[in-house]
């Protein structure tokens, strides 16, 4: 007789990470998309914060609009400040000169939106 095949219990919502979301908004949006500008995030958090603290921080682009020029950003609760940080140092994409900032910070994504 087969054994019955067990899942895997989710964690519960105690033990899971915090995350914070931050509404960004990119100005001028003219020759890139959101795989281009994810790139680029993500160099300026290597170099600020080397991978140790870019794994610490957690960043990831859940949204991106680019006909708005505005995104959704979701990092690690406590450390919204030095995503917050990072947008100041983001200055070119794709040799595009971009200016990026931080418009609300949020616990959920529905509070963005």
């Amino acid at each position: 007789m087969p054994k019955a095949k067990q899942s895997l219990n989710p964690l519960p919502k105690t033990l899971r990470d915090r995350k914070r979301y931050l509404l960004f908004e990119v100005v001028p949006v003219q020759g890139f998309d959101g795989m281009d500008f994810a790139k680029a995030l993500d160099l300026i958090f290597l170099s600020l914060y080397g991978s140790i603290g870019s794994a610490e921080i957690n960043p990831k682009i859940i949204k991106f609009w680019p006909d708005k020029g505005k995104g959704i950003l979701c990092c690690q609760r406590g450390f919204e400040g030095k995503a917050k940080a990072a947008f100041m140092f983001l200055k070119e994409v794709k040799g595009t000169q971009v200016k990026a900032r931080s418009l609300k910070c949020s616990g959920s994504i529905k509070g963005l939106e």
